[in-house]
């Protein structure tokens, strides 16, 4: 794979950017300077640098992000800052197929909720899972903390349900 094409992939910028970069003497690769953004690479385990922050090549982006409170999980945030302004660049940058570049999230969380949040690539086959019968079902368990005061809370909470205190 060329140089620049490599660097696109992985979220540099866009091919006219990443041969800069490359012409520029600002990336490195197994430790000496390329200059040349038509030079050819085997991705697959590659060690590079780009102005000085080391990088391997990685083909696919799995991220798991703990989300702090005060942050919403959308690309244009109304009130609060976005998750992604989190992430390094090349992750918000990375190429997609889709019309929205970068990781996305995986399903979402409010903004004054903490927890574990999973953000992939495009090519994540569980993206369209919860609407693709063929990929089967996606379970998911929610785990609550509460103490009711009362029994009417409980029965607001469940009310077809039988409580035997």
């Amino acid at each position: 794979m060329q140089l620049q094409d490599l660097l696109f992939s992985q979220g540099f910028g866009t091919r006219r950017v990443c041969a800069g970069l490359v012409q520029q003497g600002f990336v490195t690769v197994e430790g000496q300077t390329c200059t040349d953004a038509l030079a050819e690479f085997e991705p697959e385990g590659l060690a590079y640098a780009v102005q000085g922050v080391p990088w391997t090549y990685q083909a696919k982006a799995y991220v798991m992000l703990h989300k702090p409170a005060g942050t919403e999980c959308s690309q244009k945030p109304s009130t609060y800052p976005s998750i992604y302004t989190l992430l390094p660049a090349p992750l918000r940058q990375r190429p997609n197929k889709g019309a929205v570049q970068g990781v996305q999230a995986v399903g979402r969380l409010d903004q004054d909720t903490t927890g574990l949040l999973l953000l992939r690539a495009s090519d994540w086959p569980y993206l369209k899972a919860p609407y693709r019968l063929d990929y089967g079902p996606m379970l998911r368990t929610y785990e609550s903390m509460f103490t009711p005061q009362e029994r009417r809370q409980l029965m607001w909470l469940s009310p077809n349900q039988h409580f035997g205190f």
